[in-house]
């Protein structure tokens, strides 16, 4: 370690992040060699560090803190994903530093013709979810609300324009269904979609009349959720099994679990299924349904979210029903994803 200059200690703590493998002891020691060459840091060093130390739930405050006062004389040198990325890291690892989230909300508004998108929607989700709103208050963040705001109306128009799709599609050769995926994309790709984030997705979820738990409510769903969750030994995921030991406990930081449940009726029969608790992984397509998270590719294919929903649509069929046609005929679900910090509960 004492050979190691700030791009070593980057890149390996990121290597290790990204392959879910965690050692304490390593950590401890990177911590203090880091804190020897802070001063050198630069923006992608900075910005990968903090990021590797969220993923692998190790936080180190007076690191922490030379991090911060490093990447906020440095900003201007940032490229947008280290704003976001360290955004969502300080947040994600619970270090409050408000100065920094002003820095980065400055930066990021004078920048916005340079990103993406998501970067900047990963930053807003941060000071939305860390509780920073009053702290950041200008013009800058408004301006940053302001194009947050159109993304979503991007996302809202996608929904509108999509919501005659049939769910089922009819069987198809794999050259056809090739061919059909890619004209999808092409949909998609027309309204410049990225990620919302929890608190942009409920307004979207709250204007298709999707209720929200709160009060009472969610902490009880919270409760039967957290309990389902425990259920789940090891990683919980198949794929994970023929990994090693130390690899299966990396896993376990890095997989998300949710717990749904759901109810469905059709005229006198009824389906009730949960709570069930299922953890992230591949991604995993469902032709029937109409449903391609594998073959598209999305990033989120394989959360437990996207298979909540795979299981209530093949349910719903089995009924005889559309699933696009459930909330017309009485259904309710709910799902709870379990992260490392929080807990959020949605019923349908």
């Amino acid at each position: 370690m004492p050979m190691f200059n700030a791009q070593h200690m980057a890149n390996m703590t990121w290597a290790m992040a990204t392959l879910a493998h965690k050692d304490e002891r390593y950590l401890h020691v990177l911590a203090e060699r880091a804190m020897e060459e802070v001063a050198r840091f630069n923006p992608q060093e900075c910005s990968n560090l903090v990021w590797a130390f969220a993923l692998l739930t190790f936080r180190d405050d007076a690191l922490l803190q030379a991090l911060s006062r490093r990447s906020q004389e440095i900003v201007a040198d940032f490229i947008p994903q280290n704003l976001g990325n360290t955004a969502w890291a300080y947040n994600r690892l619970g270090y409050r530093d408000e100065q920094l989230m002003q820095c980065l909300v400055r930066e990021a508004a004078g920048r916005l013709q340079d990103c993406a998108g998501q970067e900047v929607l990963d930053l807003i989700e941060s000071i939305v979810t860390g509780g920073y709103e009053a702290s950041v208050e200008g013009p800058e963040w408004q301006r940053l609300a302001c194009w947050a705001g159109q993304k979503v109306e991007a996302v809202a128009r996608c929904v509108v324009s999509s919501s005659e799709m049939p769910l089922t599609l009819r069987k198809l050769p794999d050259f056809d269904r090739a061919l059909a995926v890619q004209d999808y994309q092409d949909h998609l790709a027309s309204f410049s979609l990225v990620g919302l984030g929890f608190t942009y997705t409920c307004q979207i979820l709250e204007q298709l009349g999707i209720r929200l738990l709160n009060g009472s409510e969610k902490e009880a769903w919270q409760k039967v959720a957290q309990e389902a969750s425990n259920s789940i030994s090891g990683t919980g995921n198949q794929s994970d099994v023929s990994k090693n030991v130390e690899a299966q406990e990396g896993l376990k930081i890095c997989r998300t679990i949710c717990v749904y449940r759901y109810a469905l009726q059709l005229g006198p029969e009824t389906v009730c299924v949960g709570p069930t608790a299922v953890t992230s992984g591949p991604a995993r397509d469902a032709h029937e349904l109409g449903l391609f998270a594998a073959t598209l590719r999305h990033p989120r294919g394989g959360d437990g979210e996207f298979q909540a929903l795979q299981a209530c649509a093949r349910a719903s069929m089995q009924l005889g029903c559309e699933p696009t046609g459930l909330l017309a005929k009485g259904v309710e679900m709910e799902a709870l994803l379990k992260s490392t910090r929080y807990f959020d509960g949605l019923c349908v």
